[in-house]
This record gives structure tokens, C-alpha cells and sequence, in this order.
């Protein structure tokens, strides 16, 4: 069977062979014919799991890793970052340890995870930057902590985003960077001197910037302009629809350029029906009809999302904020790029065949190393 196809990048047209679900020749053509976009494999830096599967339930196991990863291929993300929030420690390391053996018993699933995302539990604890983080656990950073869950996940941990005003974290910073550890900002409360010196000594990201911040904020001097301000500092944003007003995505395009990147922050309830939930972390959230997770009695607090990141990148073109290349980028080559080329895409094996019409992105087909997932 031929497919043909328009690579959005370069507008040229290609064919694909396609043999029992494989693609097994691929054909450049002058003109660009058909109407099916093609697109590299989109890359998430923050996941905290899909389909039902919480990465951060006690009851994770290598079976629903492994669903988890061909899920999220069917919705054009052929690499990610498994997130493990603020937690029980016992579930923590029980966690990291299946993570380890997952990714180490196949290596198909090694390449569609190339590292994990902490983003805890050295955040803060004050109401608002806390987020839905259960705050018994948080603390402040301890490096002879992260070595040893470190090395049950089997030297994974590849992103950390932590609260730079804690005690302790400068160091701990310029430790994950020695030890080629990205760290984040977020969940945090620093102000600005503390920023800039967590960038000095090696923090390149604010982690879902907008959100874990509490609704009122100081006029001129808050945690988002402060991260804003920081040339040094990348930026990740949910771009659902409920996380961020579309004048704040505007304003974080603007300053940050090719800087930010688009991240899910899914969770289970990603695919799963309207209601009230009962959660591992974070108590029970309320998911509504038009996809917005909260917690449940939170005043509107957000708890993750219930969205894809596809569905993001969909939200940023149709709201005319990005085009739909530059979107698909800050969720492809963007992050891979962040990540020092972590999921570096060899060749065409990792392509998203998608349909874009009348301001609607689907996922028709995801090629994964020359195999097809629908």
C-alpha cells in the first residue's frame, strides 16, 4: 500500500510503502500532492501516566508500562518521560525500580523511554505552590537521597524539578548537572535573586510555568515574571485550554521564542469519561465534560491534565498563537533538543501521519523504528 504524505517541515511530498504494518520504502516527490501531514514523533517531558495507568499508584507494574508506551504511540508520541510526583518514598522507589526493569528488559521500550521526570518532593510546601502535590512529603533536597533512588532506577532520572529557595538546593543543583541531571524550577516560591543564582548554578527549565502558583500574586515581583525574566531558562507549558489563558501563552511566546516547550502533564484520566474520581495523589478530582481536571472542593485548583499532547499542539493552532509547524515542534524536535538530543530520531523511523482539517489535528498512523501503530 502507498501512502502519500506532506512533510509540514519542508512542504515536500513523499510516498510511503507500507508492507503488514511496516513501512518499507519511502520516496521523495517534487510536488507536494497529498493531504496527509507528516511530522516527527512528539516527545514528552511530563508524563504522569494514560490510559487509566497511574505512574504514581502503588499498583504499577511492568505489564502497564509497556501498555502505557503503545498507547501514547497511537497518539503520535513515540518517546517520554515517565513523571513520579511527590510521594510516599517507599512508592517512589518501588516505582523507579519497575521503571528500571521495564525500560531494561526491552530495548524497544528503552528507546520510547529514554529517562525519567522527579518532579519532587523537593518543593514547596505553601499553599498554592504546592500545587495538587501532597505536601506531607515534600522536603528539602538531599543528595545522598536522590543518589540512592538514582541508583535504583538504574541511573534514569534524567530531569528533577525542584523549589531552588529550599535549603540546601544550590548544591544539589550543581550536583545533578555535574552528574548530567536537567533541573527545573517549579512548585517553587523563590524570588528573583533565587532564580537567578539556580540558573548560575546550572537550572535551564521552569517546569509548567503559570501553574502550582497560588491565584494572587504581588503585582510586580511573582514567580512567573521572576522565571520569565531569566534569559538562561527554558519553558514548559500546558496548553489545554484550562491551564493557561491564551494572553499568558501569548506573552511566554513572545519572551521565550524557540525556548518553550509543550508538555501533557497527562494523567490517567487522559482517556477516561466526565466524573468524580478518587486519586493515589492529590485526593478525588472532579474531570469535566470539556476535559478540565480538578480537585474536587479545590476552589478550581488544577490536578494535571486529561488531555493529550497532541491535543495541545491542536490548541496552539487553532487558537492562532502558533503556527501548526512551530507548534509540532516545541513538542517534537524542541524537547528532544532540550534533552541534549536524548531521542535523537535517526532517518524517517520515527514519523506522525496526521489529518489537519477544519482546525482539527488527527492521528491517523505513528511509524516507530519502521513499524506502524494505529
Amino acid at each position: 500500500m502507498m501512502i502519500e504524505v506532506k512533510n509540514i517541515f519542508t512542504g515536500n511530498s513523499e510516498s510511503l510503502e507500507l508492507s503488514s504494518d511496516v513501512v518499507s520504502r519511502i520516496r521523495k516527490k517534487q510536488h507536494a500532492t497529498g493531504e496527509i501531514m507528516m511530522a516527527p514523533g512528539l516527545f514528552d517531558i511530563q508524563v504522569n501516566g494514560y490510559n487509566s495507568i497511574d505512574f504514581n499508584d502503588d499498583e504499577l507494574s511492568v505489564e502497564k508500562i509497556e501498555e502505557v508506551v503503545e498507547e501514547l504511540l497511537k497518539n503520535g508520541v513515540t518517546g517520554f518521560l515517565p513523571t513520579l510526583i511527590t510521594n510516599d518514598p517507599a512508592i517512589v522507589e518501588r516505582n523507579l525500580e519497575l521503571f528500571n526493569r521495564a525500560v531494561s528488559g526491552s530495548d524497544f521500550i528503552r528507546r520510547s523511554i529514554p529517562g525519567i521526570h522527579l518532579e519532587g518532593p523537593f518543593i514547596s510546601s505553601e499553599d498554592g505552590f504546592s500545587g495538587a502535590h501532597d505536601k506531607q512529603w515534600a522536603r528539602n533536597p538531599d543528595w545522598s537521597l536522590f543518589e540512592k533512588w538514582q541508583h535504583i532506577s538504574g541511573n534514569r532520572i534524567k530531569l528533577i524539578t525542584l523549589a531552588p529557595e529550599l535549603e540546601g538546593s544550590l548544591e544539589f543543583i550543581r550536583s545533578c548537572t555535574k552528574n548530567n541531571v536537567k533541573v527545573a524550577i517549579g512548585h517553587s516560591a523563590a524570588g528573583p535573586k533565587e532564580i537567578m543564582e539556580a540558573a548560575d548554578y546550572g537550572a535551564t527549565l521552569s517546569t509548567h510555568l503559570g501553574n502550582a502558583i497560588p491565584k494572587y500574586l504581588q503585582r510586580h515581583n511573582n514567580a512567573i515574571i521572576n522565571q520569565l525574566a531569566e534569559d538562561k531558562l527554558y519553558t514548559s507549558i500546558i496548553a489545554d485550554g484550562h491551564h493557561l489563558t491564551n494572553n499568558l501563552i501569548k506573552l511566554i511566546l513572545k519572551l521565550k521564542k524557540s525556548k518553550v516547550l509543550l508538555v501533557s502533564d497527562s494523567t490517567k484520566f487522559s482517556s477516561m469519561a466526565p466524573g468524580v474520581y478518587k486519586t493515589v495523589i492529590g485526593g478525588e478530582v472532579v474531570l469535566k465534560a470539556n476535559r478540565q481536571l480538578a480537585v474536587s472542593g479545590g476552589d478550581g485548583q488544577l490536578a494535571g491534565s486529561a488531555s493529550a499532547l497532541y491535543q495541545c499542539v491542536n490548541y496552539l493552532s487553532r487558537e492562532k498563537l502558533l503556527p501548526l509547524t512551530e507548534a509540532w515542534k516545541a513538542a517534537s524536535l524542541g524537547p528532544i533538543n532540550y534533552m541534549d538530543n536524548i531521542l535523537m530520531p535517526s532517518g524517517n523511523k520515527n514519523m506522525v501521519l496526521f489529518s489537519y482539517e477544519d482546525e482539527a489535528l488527527n492521528i491517523l498512523m505513528t511509524i516507530k523504528e519502521d513499524k506502524c501503530f494505529f
